[in-house]
C-alpha cells in the first residue's frame, strides 16, 4: 500500500481570533473554524500583494506553485466545544457634531448643510458586536507535502492578527483502496478530487467556499496511525478537476 507523511497540526489561540464569517445587521460573528485559504496565507505558504487595483483574490495565480509542489491544507476544526468572547466596538467620532450618510460617517462641522458633504471614512461599519474565538481555544488542521521544519512555530490569524501557537506532529498515513468511511475534521468541497462521493454532511456557508463537516464519503482514502481517515488526492482545485 502507498504510504506519505501527514502533519497533524494543532492551533492554539493566544488571543481571540475574527473572522466576518457571517454579518447580521450590526453583529458580525465568527465560525469555529478557520477556512484552508486562510490557514495557507496565514501559515507564509502563499502570500498576495498589500494592495491591488483589481480588487478580487488571486488564490489559483498565488497557490500555483503549492499545487505543483502537491502541497496541501484541510480547514482547521476545534478539537473540543468552541468557546467565544462577544465584545462591543464604537469608532464614531468623538466630535462636537457628527451623522451618518451612505456608508460613511460626518464629522466636519463646516460639512453640514451642504448637498454633497465629504465624507471622511467609506463603507466601514460605526459601531456593533464582534463575536470571535476566544483564547485558548484549540483547533486541528492537516497538511500534506511539507515537513515539520517547513512550518512556523506561531501565526497570525484572522482580521485583527491574532497570534497562534502551531504545534506540529508527523504522522504515517497508508492509503486504503474504495470504501465508505466518515472524514475525520472538515474540508473544502471544491478540492476533492472525481472519484470521492460525498453521501451525508453538513454544510457551513462562509466565504469564499463553504465547509463541510460531519462528512460521510464513498473513495480512496488516507487513514493515519492515530486512525483519523482523510480523503486522498485532495488538492487546491478551485472548482476545477
Amino acid at each position: 500500500m502507498p504510504e506519505t507523511t501527514v502533519l497533524d497540526c494543532r492551533l492554539v489561540l493566544c488571543e481571540p481570533a475574527f473572522f466576518a464569517s457571517r454579518e447580521i445587521d450590526r453583529l458580525y460573528l465568527t465560525e469555529a473554524l478557520v477556512g484552508n485559504y486562510a490557514l495557507t496565507y496565514a501559515l507564509g505558504l502563499a502570500t498576495s500583494p498589500y494592495a491591488t487595483s483589481y480588487h478580487r483574490p488571486q488564490y489559483a495565480a498565488e497557490m500555483k506553485r503549492l499545487v505543483e509542489q502537491g502541497v496541501y491544507v484541510t480547514p482547521a476544526y476545534p478539537v473540543s466545544r468552541p468557546r467565544f468572547k462577544v465584545e462591543r466596538f464604537n469608532v464614531q467620532t468623538e466630535t462636537y457634531w457628527s451623522t451618518y450618510t451612505n456608508g460613511a460617517i460626518l464629522y466636519d462641522l463646516a460639512e453640514r448643510g451642504k448637498t454633497k458633504p465629504k465624507p471622511y471614512s467609506n463603507n466601514r461599519p460605526q459601531q456593533g458586536m464582534l463575536k470571535m474565538m476566544a483564547r485558548g481555544m484549540e483547533l486541528r488542521f492537516f497538511a500534506f507535502g511539507l515537513a515539520k521544519a517547513d512550518l512556523p512555530g506561531y501565526i497570525r490569524l484572522g482580521k485583527f492578527l491574532s497570534k497562534s501557537r502551531l504545534d506540529v506532529v508527523e504522522r504515517r498515513a497508508v492509503l486504503q483502496p474504495h470504501e465508505k468511511y466518515e472524514v475525520t475534521g472538515y474540508f473544502n468541497p471544491l478540492d476533492l478530487p472525481a472519484e470521492t462521493r460525498i453521501e451525508v454532511c453538513n454544510v457551513i456557508n462562509i466565504h469564499p467556499v463553504p465547509v463541510l463537516q460531519s462528512v460521510t464519503c464513498r473513495g480512496p482514502v488516507w487513514k493515519l496511525d492515530d486512525q483519523s481517515l482523510l480523503p486522498a488526492g485532495m488538492k487546491f482545485r478551485f472548482g476545477e478537476q
